[in-house]
């Protein structure tokens, strides 16, 4: 068992370990990528096209209080909106983000 001063993740690894997991399930994984201002830490595109194309992933290993909330949800959203000006559509998958 790890303690905190030993985590299993740190901000190398755990971008990484989200990597591979998406990469093992059928996704090509590109970032961390900005998107007209936005910084977004992984796209994963699913490659066999079945559901929805893309996944914006946000990795963190700190502790997210409502400022790191809301500054990545701003990031998030911030990129789904420049995508629906290109066209294209994007799928919320929590109730904060419209």
């Amino acid at each position: 068992m790890s303690s905190p001063t030993d985590p299993a993740f740190n901000k190398d690894s755990l971008p990484a370990a989200v990597r591979w997991l998406f990469e093992v399930n059928g996704y090509s994984v590109k970032g961390p990528f900005h998107n007209l201002g936005a910084e977004v830490d992984l796209k994963a595109t699913q490659l066999s096209g079945l559901g929805t194309p893309n996944v914006y992933i946000e990795v963190t290993v700190e502790h997210v209080d409502v400022s790191k909330y809301g500054r990545d949800s701003r990031s998030l959203r911030c990129s789904a909106t420049n995508l629906e000006r290109s066209g294209l559509s994007y799928q919320a998958l929590d109730s904060h983000w419209p």
